[in-house]
């Protein structure tokens, strides 16, 4: 008698193994993109916090707060794990203390099939009370 498995044994099992991945990598794929977006909320949820303590310390005034420097966080972006790219935009007309506007913008940090930048986007927006 001979040890080892026969060759129909082997080809049941790889197709078994394929059924299994073929139904659990999407799945797995979701979570993912599930995570992400979970880390991109966090990030948001950082970046306005940092904003509004900039705007505390600087009387309101929306200019001075629409830069990197001028926040207390590092910029998101420059994280080599980063899976967004956050851009902050002053939309405020004039400037008035105490009255501002501005919005959060992140993109996918991949590339599309033909190597531009993926063209995910989402504005978050803000505005003085």
């Amino acid at each position: 008698m001979k040890n080892g498995f026969t060759v129909l044994e082997l080809i049941i099992v790889v197709i078994l193994v394929g059924v299994l991945s073929a139904l659990a990598l999407p799945r797995f794929f979701k979570m993912i993109e599930s995570a992400r977006n979970v880390e991109r909320d966090n990030m948001i949820k950082v970046i306005h916090d940092a904003v509004e303590r900039c705007l505390y310390f600087n009387d309101d005034i929306i200019h001075a707060c629409m830069f990197w420097t001028n926040l207390d966080i590092p910029n998101p972006t420059s994280s080599p794990n980063s899976h967004f790219i956050y851009d902050l935009d002053d939309l405020t007309v004039g400037g008035t203390p105490g009255v501002w506007s501005y919005r959060i913008m992140t993109w996918r940090n991949t590339l599309d099939y033909n190597g531009t930048p993926s063209p995910f986007y989402q504005a978050y927006h803000f505005s003085s009370p």
